[in-house]
């Protein structure tokens, strides 16, 4: 008999964590840019802003987490690093002197669009249109779509290998963030690129930490990694990525897993006697749920023979 199982697990500590994170990037930041343009980064303002995050992914201790909570997450992720991004450029003329006008929030700007921001700027000024907020969103609706010339995108595609490159990240993630950064060919799939980077170091993060967690479980229960099956690595059509690989217990029985970035796990076991396997998942259910994980079972399905299956299906609201 085997037994298949599809999962969605979530730590509120790892988010917790990446909330402190960028806190404590901002603070440093705060503390290096101190001078003329202090008030115009409004460093408190987004460091309330990554705090009020915080204490709202708190209030999920023990509940599922909601789309609409990982979405949130999602977006200040990337305002903050479009921010600190733009904190690296404050040597640039252009932005001097944009920031010390008044009639256009180019902070803000920033935020929201990333470094397409300079593109609209740049359609403005040859165009000899005033830069205010506006003509800036008029601009960006023009811009957003259109191929970026092969040496601006050169340069920030440059720019952005060393940034992965000088990560942390395993090999084979920084093989496949290369990978996917080479196809930005407009103004927004470039402005997305770092963004894009700085999140894929946070997923890293979870699923490296979701992987050491689940196995652990998995070895009190007496399994041990299948050494006959290549762990691998890849990123799945929603540009998750994924650790797939498989486990045995003493008994040879196998359980096969797919891991997911976004908290998704599906794995099999199988080569079971009777509802042995149905025990085990219940064990390693409960002992993540015992441990502060958020576990959602999204489908149940016990496979009797070739002939004849048994499907459970429970959605958890």
């Amino acid at each position: 008999m085997s037994h298949s199982i599809s999962v969605t697990i979530q730590h509120v500590d790892l988010y917790i964590k990446n909330c402190d994170t960028l806190i404590n990037e901002l603070k440093k930041d705060k503390e290096r840019i101190k001078g003329k343009y202090n008030s115009q980064f409004k460093f408190d303002d987004w460091i309330s802003k990554v705090e009020e995050l915080k204490e709202l992914i708190k209030s999920f201790i023990g509940k599922e987490f909601e789309q609409s909570l990982m979405n949130k997450i999602s977006t200040i992720e990337k305002e903050v690093t479009n921010i600190r991004y733009l904190l690296e450029n404050t040597h640039n003329t252009l932005i001097n002197n944009i920031l010390n006008q008044t009639t256009f929030n180019f902070t803000s700007a920033i935020a929201k669009y990333g470094t397409m921001t300079y593109d609209a700027i740049d359609y403005l000024k040859k165009n000899n249109i005033n830069i205010n907020d506006e003509n800036f969103e008029k601009a960006i609706s023009e811009i957003r779509h259109e191929l970026i010339k092969e040496e601006k995108k050169q340069e920030y595609l440059t720019k952005a290998n060393s940034l992965i490159n000088e990560s942390e990240l395993s090999d084979e993630v920084k093989l496949l963030l290369k990978q996917e950064i080479r196809s930005a060919k407009t103004s927004q799939e470039i402005s997305d690129v770092l963004p894009l980077i700085e999140s894929k170091k946070s997923e890293n993060d979870r699923l490296v930490m979701m992987y050491k967690e689940f196995n652990k479980k998995l070895k009190e229960e007496g399994f041990t990694i299948n050494k006959n099956k290549i762990k691998q690595l890849g990123v799945d059509s929603y540009s998750n990525m994924y650790i797939k690989y498989s486990m045995i217990n003493p008994s040879r029985n196998s359980i096969d897993i797919i891991m997911n970035s976004d908290g998704k796990i599906k794995y099999k076991l199988g080569n079971y006697v009777g509802h042995m396997c149905n025990k085990t998942s219940e064990q390693l259910i409960n002992k993540l749920r015992k441990d502060g994980w958020s576990v959602a079972i999204n489908s149940i399905k016990r496979d009797i023979s070739n002939s004849r299956q048994l499907v459970m299906e429970r959605e958890l609201k």
